[in-house]
């Protein structure tokens, strides 16, 4: 490996967990899973929303809502508070 020669490198075995996504190995089918189920306990307890029940919502206003999102945390993302 290139990298060794530059960085010390350290195997530490199969990855379960790698930037809060638990990763779930199925090597006999070959397949990765990948879940985020204690980041969205966490976010739906921070919020008190542990009760709050799914709804479908048609695509198009689903993909509006997003884009709203998105760009509100762009713009706080870019956002600099002079005091």
């Amino acid at each position: 490996m290139e990298l060794c020669k530059d960085i010390e490198v350290v195997n530490m075995g199969p990855v379960s967990l790698y930037l809060g996504i638990h990763i779930t190995h199925d090597h006999p089918n070959r397949k990765l899973y990948l879940s985020q189920k204690a980041f969205m306990t966490d976010l739906l307890n921070t919020w008190n929303m542990t009760n709050c029940h799914p709804t479908l919502i048609p695509l198009h206003h689903k993909l509006q809502e997003v884009t709203y999102l998105a760009s509100l945390l762009f713009l706080l993302s870019c956002h600099h508070h002079h005091p």
